[in-house]
């Protein structure tokens, strides 16, 4: 009996140790897993620091070149613009001279050319007006490209 008791004590003892050693082990691992945690949020909040600062840079960078391109874009759309302008006034034009040869053929029309003679001038200055404005955006963008 006594063996048996040594042996349930030993076995026993055993245990204790073993569960007490584990519990040792497990809280000692949990300490170096939270510092492994806490180090590695240090370095994600550096890391992600850094990354929003390069966003940021890229945004700007971005915008530049949007602004870049677009002036680059504009002396285009002006000589575009002002191309299309010359081809609304040579209309303006070749509709008021086919209305002068239409009214001298048609009898009773000659009111016609009078009453709209007058408007088609009018666009063709608009035309002309619009033709300045984009003239005056080419030389401001050609000047800034020159200082450039």
């Amino acid at each position: 009996m006594m063996v048996i008791a040594v042996n349930v004590v030993g076995i026993a003892m055993s245990l204790f140790l073993y569960f007490s050693l584990h519990g040792i082990l497990d809280r000692r691992s949990g300490v170096n897993l939270i510092k492994q945690i806490n180090s590695d949020y240090a370095k994600f909040e550096k890391i992600d620091s850094s990354t929003r600062v390069g966003m940021a840079e890229v945004r700007d960078l971005n915008s530049s070149l949007d602004l870049h391109e677009t002036q680059q874009n504009i002396p285009d759309t002006a000589e575009l613009l002002f191309e299309k302008e010359r081809d609304y006034q040579v209309f303006y034009r070749l509709l008021k001279v086919n209305i002068y040869y239409l009214v001298s053929q048609i009898q009773g029309t000659g009111s016609w050319y009078e009453m709209y003679s007058p408007e088609i001038d009018e666009a063709i200055e608009r035309s002309k007006s619009r033709q300045m404005q984009l003239l005056q955006i080419r030389q401001y963008y050609e000047l800034l490209e020159d200082s450039v």
